[in-house]
């Protein structure tokens, strides 16, 4: 073997020990977020020392989806003392003239603060950056304090206007704030997606939707590998030892899922004019060794959807790390051995992002051009590489593989109601995927290992979603999983198909592209959960081609029901929890929510619907429980939950008999 063969081979054998190190990280931090805080009621001496939250959203040119994130967050509220914060830029009209099409974010954010859904702050100056606007609003949020509220138990969360983190957020910031009481810097990682609304029709966009979607794989290796491991080297859980040799290694925390105590932004504000003003603060925070906690939960964030976008955002990226040398003259990083050993470390995160670049291309040429010592071991690293199959493929899509006993060969599928709970992840449209089966031969035979599934039905507008959230906290003792609905999950209404459609076969392939988000969204569920609680099941799938039945006279619903009873993907509910609302209440709580015309807040639509749900009432055995939505939330709250009571409990006996 020549001498350049042997270098080769060591080189590339090198990297691939590397990878395996990050494999281990990966594994790791997996381990990490499958951790469960256990978050206890507070008592009344905690309430007076709980949290104060400012969800804070910095939004530029983001009008299009402002009212779907400002009612996400404060969906995310509930339960808690919490303020959505919304904070515009006058940078955005000194730009108006590059972005003719974007509308008017601000105009947006001032008619939500009219509507109470929002507290509207703007930052005057045009040459400000994210960092500038953040502090902004620290500023204005510790203005309107409520009295008693000191500036140490306030927490600014800061998310992006494409956040969608997850229910119990706050929960888990809560739980980590008291189990941290000397920590000022909390994070919440972020788990990446492309989001598309709608299949490229192929050729060279396919190609281009095939490299956006390794962006994603790209950016959740990062998180996974290296974002979340270097975050645990410095936390308690570490141990003194580790904590001590990782104290120089650059960690970072990000703009979105960030939780910051309101004292330590008054004394150490975000970098001003810092065109990447997380990466800017984490150097200044690892330099004064400030703790930052990670917090078991991930956010869900978009990556963009063009080749150009993600160039220019892997570009940003790897100038995060890059400008040490800036970082390191900044006033506020506290010099010595620490902030110079950081600045290494993030000099090796840029080589990093640039291995991802390189590297690929490189194993591909020494592939087809070295000796076959040589062509091997790129072969084996090749397999480790994101994005080519190797082992790391697919650890990051979701944050738990969901365990579930398979579907017994027969199952009924009578009547509407399907297959009953007769679903299992990696199935239908995500086919293909490895499924792990887990049985439980703990639990007496002929008891189902499945959980109960209850689902949340009526017309938009009616409470669903605030009402799943209560329940979480209300069923807390069931072990309850929470499943958005469908729009929730596809990052909007706008990613999800018309309901108007014009043909059968249009409507069913309506129905296939909503089993693939209901494959997705259960796909989250996490192994271990009693009760799956979901906002919107297939009962919404099929009332809705009902209710296109009944207002065309078009024949959808028969169908639409051979479709959905065929496919193993949908979970059908044990129960159905119909939220009933009249249409003047819709019109009122709508508050622009869906536009004028809309079918989803047309009372000819929603009394077809509403007759859905009443025929199903009517069948046996009874599985659906009417609830009057215009109650008072805690008495809805207390009714609902004991119909999921009874219904688990019944479940439960007949599976022990």
């Amino acid at each position: 073997m020549s001498e350049l063969s042997l270098i080769s081979v060591a080189v590339v054998a090198a990297g691939a020990l590397r990878q395996v190190f990050v494999l281990s990280a990966i594994v790791r931090s997996g381990q990490f977020l499958r951790q469960r805080p256990d978050i206890t009621p507070p008592s009344a001496a905690d309430e007076r020392l709980a949290p104060r939250f400012f969800i804070v959203v910095p939004v530029l040119r983001e009008a299009a989806l402002l009212r779907e994130t400002v009612a996400h967050f404060r969906t995310l509220a509930c339960g808690h003392a919490a303020t959505v914060v919304v904070v515009t830029t006058a940078r955005e009209a000194a730009e108006a003239g590059k972005h003719d099409a974007a509308d008017d974010t601000v105009a947006v954010a001032r008619e939500l603060a009219r509507e109470g859904q929002c507290i509207h702050v703007h930052y005057p100056d045009p040459r400000g950056l994210k960092g500038d606007q953040l502090n902004h609003a620290a500023a204005c949020c510790a203005g309107i304090l409520p009295d008693g509220v000191p500036a140490w138990r306030a927490f600014l969360v800061c998310y992006d206007a494409d956040s969608r983190p997850p229910p119990g957020s706050l929960g888990c910031f809560a739980q980590a704030i008291n189990d941290n009481p000397g920590a000022d810097v909390f994070h919440q990682s972020s788990r990446f997606e492309l989001r598309l609304a709608h299949r490229p029709p192929g050729g060279l966009r396919t190609v281009g939707a095939a490299v956006c979607g390794a962006g994603a794989l790209r950016a959740n290796r990062f998180v996974l590998g290296y974002e979340i491991p270097r975050l645990l080297n410095r936390s308690a859980q570490a141990g003194a030892v580790r904590r001590a040799l990782c104290s120089g290694v650059y960690a970072h925390v990000t703009g979105h899922g960030l939780c910051v105590r309101l004292s330590l932004l008054q004394k150490l504000p975000f970098p001003a004019r810092s065109p990447l003003e997380d990466m800017h603060y984490s150097f200044i925070l690892g330099s004064r060794a400030v703790p930052m906690v990670a917090v078991p939960s991930l956010d869900t964030a978009e990556v963009p959807g063009t080749v150009t976008t993600q160039v220019a955002q892997a570009a940003r990226w790897f100038f995060g790390p890059a400008r040490f040398a800036r970082y390191l003259k900044d006033p506020a990083t506290c010099p010595g051995w620490r902030s110079r050993a950081m600045a290494l470390s993030a000099f090796g995160s840029a080589a990093e992002w640039i291995g991802c670049l390189i590297v690929p291309a490189l194993v591909c040429v020494v592939i087809a051009v070295g000796s076959p010592a040589v062509r091997v071991t790129a072969g084996c690293f090749r397999r480790r590489l994101p994005g080519t199959g190797g082992p790391d493929r697919g650890v990051a899509r979701d944050r738990e593989p969901v365990r579930r006993a398979a579907n017994p060969r027969g199952a009924s599928s009578g009547g509407l109601h399907g297959a009953r709970s007769g679903w299992r992840a990696g199935v239908g449209p995500a086919g293909g995927r490895r499924v792990r089966r887990w049985e439980d031969r703990t639990r007496p035979r002929g008891m189902t290992g499945q959980p109960c599934v209850v689902a949340l039905e009526g017309p938009c507008c009616a409470g669903k979603t605030t009402l799943g959230r209560l329940l979480v906290w209300a069923l807390r003792d069931l072990r309850v999983a929470f499943v958005p609905c469908y729009a929730d999950h596809a990052g909007g209404g706008r990613f999800l198909p018309r309901q108007e459609a014009a043909s059968v076969p249009e409507r069913e392939h309506a129905l296939h592209q909503l089993l693939a988000i209901e494959a997705q969204r259960m796909a989250r569920v996490p192994a271990g959960c009693g009760l799956i609680l979901a906002d919107r099941s297939v009962h919404t799938l099929l009332a809705n081609s009902y209710a296109l039945q009944r207002m065309t006279g078009t024949g959808f619903l028969a169908p639409s029901a051979r479709l959905l009873r065929r496919s193993p993907v949908p979970a059908w509910p044990d129960l159905v929890l119909y939220l009933d609302v009249p249409q003047d209440t819709i019109h009122r709580r709508n508050q622009g929510k869906f536009p004028p015309g809309s079918i989803y807040t047309d009372p000819v639509f929603n009394t077809a619907v509403r007759g859905y749900f009443r025929r199903l009432a009517g069948q046996k055995p009874a599985r659906v429980a009417w609830l009057d939505a215009t109650l008072e939330l805690p008495e809805l709250t207390q009714l609902a939950a004991a119909d999921i009571r009874q219904t688990t409990a019944l479940r439960a006996s007949r599976g022990a008999v």
